[in-house]
This record gives structure tokens, sequence and C-alpha cells, in this order.
């Protein structure tokens, strides 16, 4: 892989191989350049690579910036078109978030944005780098109710068909809550913890270090870039790295904020058990990517092997387009130090219920706290079903 200082050498496809060049942040003196495999590439598999990894406007961009030297006419037509509704549909949610920010803060209800139209503002500077197709707010757990009120009066409904008690254990016991506005098609995630609790990992946005940030001319409070960089790292994590845009993301974001303090995402990082997972976000940003980051002494791979090791599974996984793991809670495991929090992801995941749970038994309010009983029989019945089915051959 021809990068800028990265440690990793892949052994990817041509097409693969370009996909990783658009993604990589600009550097001083660098210059785009096609490196000549733009007279090898399969276009259509560049093509789909690009709509599976969420990266058609960064590459787009990046042929634009070659001055589109060997594309074929029909794949400029068809990035144009593409860049075209990524712009129109990121303009329409974003616009309905800032209305939303405006209703809810007229409610007395503080929400904080963020992912959607604030990862793209943050990392690249550019609403329409990175597509979009929901919108995620945090507010705290006294305002769900009252933001959810707002949401109803705005035409939303919630996306999944629950009952009154169905819901109610649902906001008990989960994190967030999915609504759609049907006349439009808008999914908005009404957060109250950033993270579900199965993931098991407490990040809250540190009111001292908020941010402002410039979306559609207008001014939002977020996450500081500490946080920003810390909920990136575990929200690709939690979906274990499938995306080369979340890695782009990672990149992006540590090239252009120098202000970024390392010591205090170490810190933070650190004390609530996520140090792994940021150190894997910024050695496959590093290592993919070329990415610098000024100082994370304690975040390099040599510090800890396990990393190296999560390293080389995403790439591999990135490379040969193989579907994620079935066994994603291992990789849940693998990606945190700390073992009292594998401990509580372990003992979570088998009693927390799902919404098959709820769905599956819809149980009167008094007894919807059987569920965290019949889960772990539940989870039990399903692997005894998946060993009868052969699943547990080598």
């Amino acid at each position: 892989m021809t990068s800028r200082d990265s440690t990793l050498r892949t052994q990817g496809t041509p097409e693969f191989e370009l996909l990783l060049e658009s993604a990589k942040p600009p550097i001083d003196g660098d210059a785009a350049d096609p490196f000549g495999l733009t007279g090898d590439v399969d276009w259509a598999l560049l093509l789909d690579l690009a709509v599976e990894h969420g990266m058609v406007p960064l590459v787009r961009r990046w042929l634009e910036d070659t001055g589109w030297r060997g594309v074929p006419d029909a794949v400029r037509t068809w990035l144009d078109e593409r860049h075209e509704e990524n712009r129109r549909r990121n303009r329409l949610l974003t616009i309905e978030l800032l209305a939303l920010l405006d209703r809810l803060k007229a409610a007395g209800i503080e929400a904080i944005p963020f992912k959607g139209p604030v990862a793209a503002s943050v990392c690249y500077g550019d609403l329409e780098a990175r597509p979009f197709g929901d919108i995620d707010l945090l507010v705290a757990p006294a305002d769900v109710r009252g933001a959810m009120e707002v949401m109803a009066r705005s035409g939303y409904a919630p996306l999944i068909p629950l009952s009154e008690t169905q819901r109610a254990a649902f906001l008990r016991h989960r994190t967030e809550y999915p609504l759609q506005r049907p006349a439009r098609g808008g999914i908005v995630d009404l957060h109250w913890e950033l993270f579900h609790r199965q993931f098991y990992f407490p990040l809250a946005p540190d009111r001292s270090r908020m941010r402002e940030v410039e979306i559609a001319g207008q001014l939002v409070r977020t996450m500081g870039n500490e946080d920003q960089l810390l909920m990136l790292c575990a929200h690709a994590t939690k979906h274990l790295w499938v995306r080369l845009e979340w890695i782009a993301s990672v990149a992006w974001l540590v090239a252009r904020h120098a202000e970024i303090d390392w010591e205090l995402a170490e810190a933070r990082a650190g004390s609530l058990g996520g140090l792994r997972m940021l150190g894997l976000g910024l050695a496959l940003a590093h290592d993919l990517l070329g990415s610098r980051p000024p100082r994370a002494p304690a975040l390099a791979e040599s510090t800890d092997p396990v990393i190296a090791k999560l390293v080389i599974e995403v790439v591999g996984r990135l490379e040969d387009r193989s579907a994620p793991p079935e066994d994603w809670l291992r990789f849940y495991l693998r990606a945190r130090e700390r073992r009292r929090d594998r401990a509580a992801i372990l003992i979570r995941t088998a009693v927390i219920p799902t919404i098959g749970d709820w769905r599956m038994l819809d149980l009167p309010q008094p007894l919807t706290g059987l569920h965290y009983a019949l889960r772990p029989i539940r989870l039990l019945g399903r692997g005894v079903r998946h060993l009868r089915s052969g699943g547990g051959d080598e």
C-alpha cells in the first residue's frame, strides 16, 4: 500500500487502494495522485465499495481533485448524480435538525446533536463529505418524555410498534428511541445515553469542553473534540469497524483539530475503560490512512498487543469484504482492556431484555421484570438450536 508514514502494508485490490487514497486527509504539500490506478480499476466494483463503505462523497472529491484522469464518463455521471442526491438529503436533514433543536429549546429541553451533520462538520468541515440518513439527539433522562411530546407535535411517531406496556419498559431499560416522520421519511434517534447498556461504555459529554460548530450558517452546541473522538471510536467498535468512512472520520478529525487535548482524551478513555477502543481507532487511521496524532504514547500498538491483532482482523475484513463475525460479542470483549468491563458486558448481554424479547412476550406492567429472568433462557434455547443445526461443528 502506498501510504504516508503507515506501518501496515495491505494486499488490497486496485479498487480498495483507490478507496484508501480517497479517504486520506490532505497533508500540506501533498497533491492528489491517481498513481496509475485508474487504468486498472474495475469501476463497477469501486462504486459498489464506495457505497458499501459510505465513501461516495470522498471518492468523488478525490477523483475530481485528480482532474478525473482515466475516469469513464459514465462513472463520473453516476458519481455526480449520487453527489446531488446526497447533497439534497443532507440539506433536508440538516434543516430538520435545526428546526427540532429550536422546538426543543422552546420547550426548555437541551438537546445535543451528534453524528450525522455534526460529524460531517466537525470531521470534514463539509456537510456534503459524508452521507447520513438520520438525526441523533441526546437529551437528559428527565427530558425524554417531554422531548417525545415535542417530536409528536412535529409529526414524528415511534418507528418500532410497541404496546404501551412495552414502550414503558423500553424507556426504562433502553437508551434510545427511534422516531420517524412518515411524511418525509426522516428518522430521529432520541438518546438519553450515547450507547446501549449491553455495550457498557458510559461516555457522557464533558460539559466543560462543549463547543459550538457551525452548521448551515447556525451555531450548534455539541460535544468537545475529545468526546467526539471517543464517541467515533466507540461507535465504530460497536459496529466492528465494517465501514472505511468511520476510519476516515477519525483520521480527518485528528488532522483538522490540532487543538485536541491528548492528555485529556487519554485520561477520559482510561477512566471509562475505552483506552483500547481509542487506540484501535487511532491505529487504523494511522496504518491505513497515514494519520499522525501529535501525542498518543499510551495508545501506540506496541503498548497493547491486542490492538495490533484487532487491526489485522479489521483490515482483513475490509479487504476481502467478508461479513462481520457472528460472534460480535467476542470482538466487543477483546476491544475492552478492563476485566470488570468485560464481565459487565457479558452479564448485561445475558440479562437485559431486547426489543425482540419484549415483542415475543408482551407481559403486563407488573410482570415486565420477568423479562430479565426469561432472556437467559431464550439465549440458552437459541444456543441449543444452533448446536443442533450443526452450527457448533468445527
